[in-house]
């Protein structure tokens, strides 16, 4: 994954996000045998609206 050096100082916390969604996309395309349809849904419910608002506001 490749990220700007920067993207910290413009968004702290912001490199972490990105690394869990990274993270999570490994687990649902290589270890799908370990989803939890659950915690799936939590993150698109919970999580998903909060990483496209930090996206948008990268983006502008």
């Amino acid at each position: 994954m490749h990220l700007d050096p920067d993207l910290e100082s413009r968004a702290p916390g912001a490199w972490q996000q990105f690394r869990d969604a990274y993270d999570m996309r490994i687990v649902l395309t290589h270890e799908y045998f370990r989803v939890d349809a659950a915690v799936v849904w939590e993150t698109v419910k919970n999580d998903l609206p909060q990483l496209n608002a930090l996206v948008e506001s990268l983006l502008e």
